[in-house]
């Protein structure tokens, strides 16, 4: 018998342990001589390993005679080392050595590989604009400013998330007005922001526009969902549920370029904030899965659609940036199959994409020259439509004003949804409201009778009454009515407030007043006249009201003037006017003004 460090093993266990040894060395060499193996095949089957600008690691790889990029973390990335080395040893790898090899894989991306930027499904770089067609030979569309073509080898790299779908391969000459009859859009607005939606879906830069889609039901809402994500972001899911936390919308955002979901009934202020972020750009941060520290960051802009019975859109941040339809119901006489609709469809589908980059190649030529004098909220976005209308079927005229209406249309949604909107619009029928925030909540109540109950979200207090109010600010500036804080008016109740009309500047002070217009600089030697008619100047139905953005606090005595937008107009005051004008911009940029 032996004795090891105080245990009593029988001769046939020592011989046993001795054994097994021998055996793990053998596989442990074994497990070496794999990963080493794979090793050795991936570096000479020119895979480029790299990392993008938030150090996530990628490669791109040969697979028969197209590139294809994926991260190092994809099961795709995954099968296709296994396969180069079953090529090779006609066997499979076991998985440490696959994991071994992964490690030194991830730190050459790392620490060896360049920096790259990876896409999904559109990238703009150099003045071009690319296109992700997802089918399987990688190939992509390159747009410029002097047309469109499709490229066999992608100058940029893309990533195919799970779900991506195949584009129809662009086909040139066709109309984009071809696409009016799959839509059910009889009026012409609608027909013009659809458009709009479109275009500013491959717009170079964000923000991009959230297109909100209501109608009762048979109105086709969720058939124009899907048509749109097929001329653009073909989806295995073209339409979903609304997330419920900021990790599903970061998921969303990460997996699709347009993000879309179906019938949605109401949305919290939390999943309108997140939804305002995504048109604009902003950033998402989870805990990434498996890991207690590590945080995955997405920083984001998309195009949004969504479509409801309803209004869903209630919070005027995210109302500002969207475009809100009411479809009509398609009568009886009008319905088809789905069979019949989509294979009518398809037959003009290629050549109304082609139309599409048609629109995208005339706004890349147009965009350096195209300026809007007086831009709404979305002011890139509009200006991009601007430049792409000589390819769309309406006039820049036409978009300006249709997108000017549907804005204001949408402040006055905004004010109705809001629970203090329509009762403070009714108290000020009788004159301004004065007073703490506290005194003029007791106003607004008193308007409720006995028998009235409050609604559901009525604030309970005079902070709640104010973050009410600074929420619906631009809705309540487009009814020309303002939220000025009146410091120099301090009592022992606190800062008053005054809610009333917007102050006008005496007859007497105003020396000049000029109406602003929309001024187009959109010439082109080139240009389709018969498509894009000449325009010079655009007055519009209504433009933001508020002090000018480049005015400063400096008493400099050689500006005698400060600018004021009131009602539509430009008014000029004098310097001795100056102090009131600043008092009154001080207390109107708490509620973004």
């Amino acid at each position: 018998m032996t004795y090891n460090d105080g245990y009593r093993i029988d001769a046939s266990d020592e011989e046993t342990r001795v054994a097994n040894a021998a055996i793990d060395a053998d596989d442990g060499e074994e497990k070496q001589k794999q990963s080493t193996r794979l090793i050795d095949l991936v570096k000479h089957s020119g895979v480029e390993f790299f990392q993008t600008p938030e150090r996530e690691m990628f490669a791109t790889i040969r697979v028969d005679n197209h590139l294809e990029t994926c991260s190092l973390r994809d099961r795709a990335f995954k099968l296709w080392l296994g396969r180069l080395y079953y090529k090779d040893q006609a066997q499979a790898i076991s998985n440490n050595a696959m994991q071994e090899a992964l490690g030194i894989f991830e730190s050459m991306a790392l620490y060896d590989g360049e920096t790259n930027q990876v896409f999904l499904r559109l990238a703009h770089v150099e003045g071009r604009t690319y296109v992700d067609i997802c089918d399987d030979r990688w190939r992509v569309i390159e747009i410029d400013s002097n047309g469109w073509r499709i490229l066999n080898e992608s100058p940029v790299k893309f990533r195919r998330p799970k779900g991506m779908l195949s584009l129809a391969e662009p086909v040139a000459g066709g109309n984009i007005s071809d696409l009016r009859k799959f839509v059910n859009a009889p009026d012409d607005d609608d027909w013009t922001l659809l458009q709009a939606f479109l275009a500013g879906v491959w717009s170079p830069n964000p923000p991009y526009p959230v297109y909100n889609v209501t109608g009762e039901q048979g109105s086709a809402k969720s058939t124009r969902a899907r048509v749109i994500r097929r001329l653009t972001d073909p989806s295995a899911s073209p339409i979903g549920r609304a997330p419920k936390e900021d990790r599903d919308f970061a998921i969303a955002a990460n997996s699709e370029w347009v993000v879309s979901f179906d019938n949605v009934s109401r949305l919290s202020l939390a999943h309108s904030d997140n939804l305002a972020r995504l048109a604009t750009g902003g950033g998402f941060r989870t805990r990434t899965l498996y890991t207690d520290t590590d945080q995955t960051i997405l920083d984001a802009a998309r195009p949004v659609l969504i479509n409801g019975i309803a209004d869903s859109i209630t919070q005027d941040d995210l109302a500002d940036r969207a475009i809100t339809i009411s479809m009509r119901r398609i009568p009886p006489s009008e319905r088809e199959s789905e069979a019949d609709f989509w294979a009518r469809f398809k037959k003009v589908e290629a050549k109304i994409i082609g139309a599409l980059c048609d629109a995208v190649s005339r706004g890349l030529k147009m965009l350096p020259t195209t300026m809007l004098d007086e831009s709404p909220r979305m002011a890139d976005f509009a200006r991009w439509i601007v430049a792409c209308s000589g390819k769309l079927d309406f006039s820049a005229e036409q978009f300006l004003r249709a997108y000017s209406s549907n804005r204001n249309a949408s402040h006055e949604a905004t004010l109705e949804a809001s629970p203090i909107g329509p009762v403070l619009v009714v108290a000020l029928e009788g004159g301004e409201l004065l007073g703490t925030p506290g005194e003029i909540l007791g106003d607004l109540e008193n308007h409720f009778g006995d028998k009235t109950r409050r609604p559901k979200d009525w604030p309970t207090n005079g902070r709640a009454l104010m973050n009410d109010l600074k929420r619906i600010a631009p809705s309540l500036r487009e009814k020309g009515i303002a939220v000025e804080k009146l410091d120099n008016r301090r009592t022992s109740k606190g800062v008053p407030y005054r809610v009333g009309p917007e102050r006008k500047v005496s007859d007497s002070s105003v020396t000049s007043v000029t109406t602003p217009t929309f001024e187009l600089n959109n010439s082109d030697s080139t240009a389709e006249t018969a498509q894009s008619p000449s325009v010079t100047s655009i007055t519009p139905q209504s433009l933001e009201n508020g002090l000018s953005p480049d005015e400063s606090d400096s008493s400099d005595s050689s500006d005698s003037t400060i600018r004021l937008l009131s009602g539509g107009a430009q008014t000029l005051i004098p310097a001795e006017s100056k102090g009131e004008a600043r008092e009154s911009a001080r207390d109107y940029q708490q509620f973004g003004h």
